[in-house]
């Protein structure tokens, strides 16, 4: 499925470059219906926002009460994590409680009582990023970034980003 343009102008400097990404995301994504494309899509914009080379995105599955890998990007993405992870995991638990994107750089003392078990997770998957996806209440999917691959000054500018595009 190819997108379509849209009519959503773009600001030309480069201090608005996270506001040209998260507005030109929302344009590409409204004409989307195919989950795979949106999935492609979303997993590919979070590891550009990150300067991150992998990723994965993790959906909802209701019926098995797990959250199934749909989509990844990078050579590596398998190494992030297992296919299934059930919903009473301790990382989608934490996200769920928090509603806020962890680092792998979180410290264990700055975490709620379900971060300790989440960051151990977090640090097995070999991710340096978990990215919640809520709709009303409900964590409906999340992703696993990467380590960036940019410096300290962009990776505390990119944070916010990902927060953004994560609701």
């Amino acid at each position: 499925m190819t997108p379509q343009t849209s009519n959503t102008k773009i600001l030309p400097f480069a201090s608005s470059e996270p506001l040209n990404i998260v507005t030109q995301f929302a344009a590409d994504l409204g004409p989307m219906t195919d989950l795979k494309t949106l999935g492609d899509r979303i997993i590919q914009e979070l590891c550009h926002a990150n300067a991150s080379a992998q990723g994965v995105l993790f959906l909802l599955d209701r019926e098995h009460t797990c959250y199934r890998q749909a989509n990844m990007i990078g050579a590596d993405a398998a190494m992030l994590s297992s296919s299934t992870l059930a919903e009473n995991h301790p990382l989608p638990r934490h996200l769920l409680t928090t509603n806020r994107i962890m680092a792998g750089t979180d410290a264990p003392g700055d975490l709620q009582e379900t971060g300790a078990d989440a960051l151990a997770a977090l640090e097995s998957m070999q991710a340096g990023y978990a990215v919640p996806h809520l709709s009303k209440g409900r964590l409906i999917a999340f992703s696993l970034l990467g380590a960036a691959e940019s410096s300290p000054g962009e990776q505390a500018r990119t944070k916010p980003l990902l927060a953004n595009a994560g609701q």
